[in-house]
């Protein structure tokens, strides 16, 4: 079986998982951020999401949390329509996530294990 036979068969399912582990990196981006605001005192740097944050907590939360739940669904609607497309932009916000993530935990192990 050729690399290009093996993606055609399983571009759907990559899809997928790349799918759940953005919608993973979101969720421990969207509650470490809420932690440093709310607990450590840190300031958002996104004039937006920092202006959402300080008219709601809760609200920022649903924000930072719901874009990824919109892109999971629409990436799950046409995973089969136009995968090819779709992968390629899901490799690269997935992998911009998982910088941010190892930053994250970078950050977060600092705090507390100085």
């Amino acid at each position: 079986m050729s690399l290009k036979s093996w993606y055609e068969n399983n571009v759907s399912k990559m899809l997928v998982l790349l799918t759940v582990a953005l919608v993973f990196f979101n969720v421990f981006d969207g509650l470490s951020t809420m932690y440093a605001l709310m607990a450590l005192g840190a300031r958002e740097l996104n004039p937006l999401m920092r202006a959402l944050f300080e008219y709601s907590p809760w609200a920022f939360l649903v924000v930072k949390l719901g874009y990824a739940g919109v892109v999971a669904v629409i990436v799950l609607e046409y995973r089969k329509t136009c995968p090819n497309s779709l992968f390629g932009v899901m490799v690269g916000v997935t992998g911009a996530y998982s910088v941010l993530f190892i930053y994250q935990v970078y950050s977060l192990w600092s705090v507390f294990f100085r």
